[in-house]
């Protein structure tokens, strides 16, 4: 297996890096290199992941005729790169968080200009993700999810002034199977939403949770009404152990679980083994100064989680030798990654 994970990782860091910036005499060398070892080998590049400056044009496209998703995370993308991207792959799919200034403008009940009208239909198709700011208008954001019934990811920033209403139009016009909440504070709509039962949670695969400060009701809630769930990303939230306790009552299919310092450091040994244990298939672990973890959690992931394959640990306790053992006694793992503090 690791063989074919270095060349996956490979590929994936080649077709990222080929777009990364084509302005730049020296990357282009690489780039050219990059992109004659790939044909050489008629290796298919299915996705691309664009970072930084990113000029899409017809001689790039030229060379992936296989492409079906473009990630444009934090890049922007002119009206020309989207025709162009439309016209050479028509089933192409932008994802999150790519996300058109007149489906933005709709929702918060800006004015638009004639063309953002005319194309807003097109525009609704391209991405399988929704942003929503903080402020939404309602009937703006209606007619994007009339106009959107694929979409499949909620980011939500903030989000302080989101109604009970806009909510519920969401969850239960939508097959919802991501969500990713950034800054939610235990008093706004979204965090009480999300706290109770909702059969629009059902197919919920993914979430991502950061800065949230009614973690144990929001979790518990969530764990419930989400027996589909395949990743958990959690960062910077204020919850205990009750949490991964009623995750591994409910869950048993995680493959992907990112622990990152929750604000109250109240996740124990106790907490993080149930979650594990339960999670048979779990494929990569990452902790990041979670302080009341220990040895017992490695010692756990030897006896029960023989699937796992990626295992990073950020400003963790543990000791040298039983990270060792992982490394000697899980059969199927591929990299224990460690970064101590000085």
């Amino acid at each position: 297996s690791q063989p074919s994970y270095s060349l996956f990782h490979g590929i994936q860091w080649i077709s990222s890096y080929y777009i990364h910036d084509l302005s730049a005499k020296k990357c282009n060398i690489l780039h050219n290199r990059a992109l004659k070892w790939v044909n050489q080998r008629s290796i298919q590049i299915l996705n691309i992941t664009c970072h930084g400056e990113c000029i899409i044009n017809k001689k790039l496209l030229s060379q992936f005729p296989s492409l079906r998703t473009v990630n444009t995370r934090n890049i922007e993308v002119t009206d020309y790169s989207i025709r162009l991207l439309d016209e050479t792959y028509p089933n192409i799919k932008f994802v999150y968080p790519f996300q058109r200034d007149a489906i933005f403008n709709t929702m918060s009940g800006n004015e638009l200009n004639q063309y953002d009208v005319d194309n807003l239909p097109n525009f609704c198709k391209l991405s399988d993700a929704l942003y929503l700011p903080n402020n939404t208008n309602p009937e703006g954001l209606r007619k994007i999810v009339s106009l959107s019934p694929h979409i499949k990811d909620l980011l939500f920033d903030t989000c302080q002034s989101i109604t009970n209403d806009e909510l519920n139009l969401l969850f239960n016009s939508l097959t919802i199977r991501k969500i990713d909440v950034d800054d939610m504070n235990d008093t706004s709509t979204l965090s009480v939403y999300l706290a109770k039962p909702n059969i629009g949670f059902n197919n919920i695969t993914t979430i991502t949770l950061r800065h949230v400060f009614k973690g144990d009701e929001v979790l518990s809630n969530l764990a419930k009404c989400c027996p589909k769930l395949q990743h958990l990303k959690l960062s910077n939230i204020t919850m205990t152990d009750k949490s991964l306790m009623e995750i591994s009552d409910h869950c048993k299919y995680i493959k992907t679980i990112q622990l990152s310092h929750n604000d109250n450091n109240e996740i124990t040994d106790e907490g993080l083994i149930a979650i594990t244990k339960a999670n048979k298939r779990l494929r990569r672990l990452e902790l990041t100064s979670l302080s009341k973890i220990t040895d017992k959690t490695l010692q756990s992931l030897i006896e029960n989680n023989h699937e796992l394959r990626h295992l990073i640990l950020n400003y963790m306790n543990f000791s040298t030798k039983e990270i060792e053992n992982v490394s000697k006694n899980i059969p199927r793992i591929v990299d224990v990654i460690e970064k101590r503090r000085n």
